[in-house]
């Protein structure tokens, strides 16, 4: 089990240098398929954050450039609890032994999601405000 451990560590270091989310997703799912626990291994739960980070960032941004603000208050819910899970797990990162990549590029991913947080925010209340509005007047008619 070492063996496959410094493997899978080695994958996650490599893909979080490399800042490839396919690489780091692969090296995630390869550690879980042999049963590593994030609260085991604080390079599988920073290589697991990130790529939480990632996906609500990108979603974020594509969500904003096509003005599809739908369901998104629930996805600024989810997204905050990540970001409060990743700001939980950073200062284990400087841990002894942590390869420096692992919270050198956890605070980078946490920086790009809380920047477009505020403006995904806005928009989804704007948008659960319409959606009250459009209730409240349907009521009245």
């Amino acid at each position: 089990k070492l063996q496959v451990e410094d493997e899978i560590n080695k994958l996650l270091e490599g893909a979080m240098e490399a800042y490839e989310l396919e690489d780091l997703e692969i090296a995630v799912r390869r550690a879980h398929h042999f049963d590593f626990l994030e609260s085991e291994s604080p390079m599988l739960r920073s290589g697991a954050t990130q790529v939480h980070l990632r996906f609500w960032a990108g979603e974020f941004k594509l969500a904003l450039r096509h003005y599809n603000y739908q369901g998104l208050k629930a996805d600024v819910d989810r997204a905050q609890e990540v970001i409060q899970q990743a700001e939980a797990i950073l200062p284990l990162m400087s841990e002894s032994g942590v390869p420096e990549v692992a919270g050198r590029t956890l605070e980078r991913d946490l920086r790009g999601l809380k920047l477009v947080m505020p403006k995904a925010t806005d928009c989804a209340i704007v948008q659960s405000a319409e959606e009250e509005l459009k209730r409240v007047l349907g009521a009245v008619e």
